[in-house]
C-alpha cells in the first residue's frame, strides 16, 4: 500500500517524473522481503508514463522499461488488466508512436472484451482513444490496422465521427480499396444499400474459402456491413476526400450521383430532425458546400486529363448551381 500510494501520488504529478516512478518500483521489487505488484501498482505506472508521454518522447529506457512491465502482466506477475490499464497502457505507447505496442494492447483488450466487456467501458469513452490509434496506425502506414479500427468504431459504439472517415477513406486509396471506399460512404448515406450488402453476406458467410480472391470479397463485403446509416457523418470535407478518390482512380461518372446523394440524405436527415431527436439537432446534418471545395475539386478534374471530365465539370457545375447557389466559382 506505501508504494501504491506514492507511485499513485507520482502519476498524478503535473510534470511526471518517470526516473522516480522506475526508482520506486525498483525498489519495490527487489526490498525484502520482495512486495508483489497489484493492478493498483500497474495503474499508477502506467499512468505516470502515460501522461509523460503526452508531453515528451519517451527515451529508449524508458520504453523497455514500458514493454517489460507490460509483459510482465502475463509472463511474471500474471496480472488481470483492468479497463484503467489498458487505456493507460495505450495512451503511454501511442503517445511515445509506437505502433506495435499499441496494437498489441489493443488487441489484448478486444480479447479480453469478449469474456468481460467492462474493460472497454474506458476506452469507449472518449472517442479520442480511437482516434488517436488511428491516427498513428495512418502516420506508421498500417493502412491495414486502419481499417481494422475503422470495423470497430460503430461496434464499440463510438459516436459518428467525420475525423475517423477521413482516415479509413486515406487508408482505403492507399490501399487501392475503391469499392469498400464506395461502399463506406453509400452506407452512411443510404440504408437501403445496407441491407442489401448485409443479405448477400449472409447467403455467402459459410462458402469455404478456396480461393484468395473469394476471400477477399467476402472480407470486403463484411467490412461494407459494419457501416451503419449516418448521414451526418459524412460532411464537407469526408466528401471532398471521398469525390478526390473517385477523380484519382478514373471514376468520375461516380461523382454527381454521389453528390445528389449525400445532398439528398441530408436533406431527409433534417427533415427527420425537425420532428424527431433520433438524428440529434438539425444543424448537424445540413448540408454545407463551400466555393473552396468546389473550386479544389474542379481543378483535381481539370489536372486528371479524363475524357469524361469536361462533362462532370458541367454537371457538377450544374448540382452546385441548382443546391448550392452561393458555393459558385467566381
Amino acid at each position: 500500500p506505501v508504494y501504491n500510494s506514492i507511485l499513485s501520488s507520482l502519476s498524478r504529478q503535473r510534470n511526471s517524473n518517470l526516473k522516480l516512478v522506475m526508482a520506486t518500483v525498483n525498489e519495490l521489487v527487489h526490498c525484502t522481503p520482495p512486495v508483489r505488484p497489484s493492478i493498483l501498482t500497474y495503474n499508477a505506472i502506467f499512468a505516470a508514463f502515460a501522461a509523460y508521454a503526452r508531453r515528451k518522447s519517451l527515451n529508449s529506457g524508458e520504453l523497455r522499461f514500458l514493454r517489460t512491465w507490460y509483459a510482465n502482466t502475463r509472463d511474471k506477475y500474471y496480472i488481470v488488466k483492468d479497463r484503467y490499464l489498458y487505456v493507460s497502457a495505450l495512451n503511454a505507447f501511442v503517445g511515445a508512436g509506437c505502433i506495435e505496442d499499441s496494437m498489441l494492447v489493443y488487441g489484448d483488450m478486444m480479447r479480453h472484451a469478449e469474456l468481460d466487456a467492462v474493460v472497454l467501458l474506458e476506452f469507449t469513452r472518449k472517442p479520442k482513444h480511437m482516434l488517436e490509434l488511428m491516427n498513428l496506425a495512418v502516420e506508421a502506414q498500417r493502412f491495414d490496422d486502419v481499417l481494422a479500427l475503422w470495423r470497430n468504431w460503430q461496434a464499440l459504439g463510438l459516436p459518428p465521427s467525420e475525423q475517423a472517415l477521413g482516415l479509413v477513406l486515406y487508408a482505403c486509396d492507399q490501399l487501392g480499396h475503391i469499392s469498400v471506399a464506395k461502399d463506406i460512404v453509400m452506407g452512411l448515406l443510404s440504408p437501403r444499400g445496407l441491407s442489401s450488402t448485409s443479405e448477400k453476406v449472409a447467403v455467402d458467410g459459410d462458402m469455404a474459402i478456396g480461393d484468395i480472391e473469394e476471400y477477399k470479397e467476402l472480407h470486403r463485403r463484411k467490412m461494407a456491413v459494419s457501416t451503419a446509416y449516418s448521414p451526418s457523418t459524412v460532411g464537407e470535407s469526408a466528401l471532398a476526400i471521398f469525390i478526390g478518390i473517385l477523380v484519382k482512380h478514373n471514376m468520375v461518372d461516380d461523382i454527381v450521383p454521389a453528390l445528389e446523394l449525400w445532398n439528398s440524405a441530408g436533406d431527409a436527415a433534417a427533415l427527420a430532425a425537425s420532428s424527431s431527436l433520433r438524428f440529434g439537432l438539425t444543424h448537424d446534418v445540413k448540408r454545407v458546400l463551400s466555393e473552396t471545395t468546389v473550386s479544389r475539386l474542379l481543378k483535381l478534374l481539370w489536372q486528371s486529363k479524363h475524357k469524361d471530365a469536361g462533362k462532370a465539370t458541367d454537371q457538377i457545375l450544374a448540382f452546385v448551381e441548382k443546391h448550392f447557389p452561393e458555393a459558385m466559382p467566381v
